[in-house]
Parts: C-alpha cells; sequence; structure tokens
C-alpha cells in the first residue's frame, strides 16, 4: 500500500494497492466505490499519470527529491542557528518533515503560542495511538513546500518563542537544562 500524497500532492488522500489478484479481488469486494475520493480526483490523477508516462514520473520524483532535499537542507540550517540549545532533533533520512524534541511536558501546551506567533506545527500528541501520547514533547515541521524565506522565518519565530519561555505555557516547561 502507499499513498500518492506525498510525491504528487500533500492532502491528496488517494492510494493504490499491489498485490495478488485474489487478495485484491476480495479487498475491492468490500471496499465502497472510490472510497470517499471524488471522481474527479481519481480521473485528474489517472490522466496525469498516464501523460507523464514511467519515464515522466521517474522525471517528476527526482525533481522532487532535489527540491525537498534543499528545502530540508534550509530547515536544518534554520534549526542549528535559531534552535540550538533550546530544542533537539534529527536530520530526517527521507520524507519531508523534521521532529522536534521541545523542551516541555506536552508540545499541545504550547499550541496558543505558536499560533499567535504564527508558527505552524503539528504536536506529536496527534500521532499518539497510546492516552500518554498528550504528553508527547515532539512537534513535527513540514517543509514540503514552504519557501526558503517561509522556512527561515518560521525557525526563527520558533526559536524566539522557546528563548522567551512561552509566558502562557510556563507550567507546561520541563527544563532538561536546556533553557
Amino acid at each position: 500500500m502507499d499513498s500518492f500524497s506525498k510525491w504528487i500532492a500533500p492532502g491528496l488522500r488517494m492510494g493504490f494497492i499491489s498485490g495478488p489478484k485474489p487478495i485484491l479481488t476480495k479487498l475491492a469486494q468490500g471496499a465502497p466505490p472510490g472510497m470517499n475520493v471524488a471522481a474527479f480526483m481519481q480521473v485528474m490523477l489517472h490522466s496525469m499519470l498516464s501523460a507523464w508516462g514511467g519515464a515522466g514520473l521517474e522525471r517528476h520524483l527526482g525533481e522532487l527529491q532535489l527540491a525537498y532535499r534543499h528545502r530540508c537542507a534550509v530547515a536544518l540550517a534554520a534549526m542549528d542557528e535559531h534552535l540550538t540549545g533550546v530544542a533537539e532533533w534529527r536530520a530526517p533520512q527521507t520524507g519531508m518533515f523534521v521532529w522536534v524534541r521541545l523542551p516541555v511536558v506536552s508540545s499541545l501546551a504550547l499550541m496558543d503560542e505558536l499560533k499567535r506567533a504564527k508558527v505552524a506545527v503539528v504536536p506529536g500528541a496527534f500521532f499518539a495511538s497510546d492516552p500518554e501520547g498528550s504528553k508527547s514533547p515532539f512537534v513535527r515541521l513540514s517543509f514540503a513546500y514552504a519557501t526558503d524565506d517561509d522556512i527561515k522565518e518560521g525557525i526563527r519565530r520558533l526559536g524566539a518563542l522557546l528563548r522567551a519561555g512561552a509566558p502562557a505555557a510556563s507550567s507546561a516547561w520541563n527544563l532538561w537544562g536546556l533553557l
């Protein structure tokens, strides 16, 4: 199984399954028509992939990889400049996100501050399957479609917020000796 959302269009909730025909037949028998994906989007995607062909798809994927690699480098350089000493992260090996550990018990506690600072991140709690997930100190930063300047400015704002101590969320701070 795979999704087109990471390499055709973020948010495109359309994917595909490959496997032995008997298994796919059984899966299709239990699936509703279109599986809640607009028929128009299915036709557009099919037309686009048909027009591209295999070589065009490979070209698109190569261009996308270069763009993501560049934006990731921009994000990591901005993080080195603005988040060193106030957050932890690892350079991603693939994808279009960087996971950042903030010096808080729960990144959810900072969401109002982040919104006021116009910093768009997704709290790690949104990806947790356990009840303790709401206490996740992580946020996910996307560099997929932001401009270089927007990436730098967003990370600068995040760093400024963390260095200021996010006063409205002061009870959430778990000072690991980082601030």
